[in-house]
Formats: C-alpha cells, structure tokens, sequence
C-alpha cells in the first residue's frame, strides 16, 4: 500500500537525501508540484510511462514479427 500524505501549498516532501517534492498550488483541480532531484534520477510522469511502453511492445512485436518473417524465407 502506497504512502499517502497530506500537504499545503508550499509544503515538502523529503525522499532519501536527494529528492524533495513540494506541493507549489492547487488551482482548478490541478495541483502544480515541484522536484528536486538529482540529473540522474529518471522522474517521467505515469501516463508518458505507459505510452513509451505501449510504444516498445509494439516495436518489439515487429521486430519479432519479421524475424519470423525472415526465418521461414531461409
């Protein structure tokens, strides 16, 4: 079960030494966040995830495909 945590505007959150999110505003049903992290931490919001992945399926799928493809015409 994931951590829930209630903040206010301007508040922050401390992941490990590196990492701080902050609650920047909330405005019209969007609440705008702040991340400090370090250049080598990936931060790449879920739904931009599940597309690159939806993506990669989809490349890998057609790689597979042709090598079939290629294997039957030897």
């Amino acid at each position: 079960m994931p951590l829930v945590l209630t903040r206010k505007p301007m508040q922050s959150i401390h992941i490990g030494d590196d990492i701080i999110v902050t609650l920047v505003s909330i405005e019209s049903g969007q609440v705008r966040i702040a991340i400090e992290a370090p250049r080598d931490v990936a931060i790449v919001r879920a739904e931009l995830l599940a597309s690159r992945q939806r993506t990669r399926g989809s490349v890998m799928q057609s790689f597979r495909e042709r090598m079939k493809k290629a294997k039957t015409l030897d």
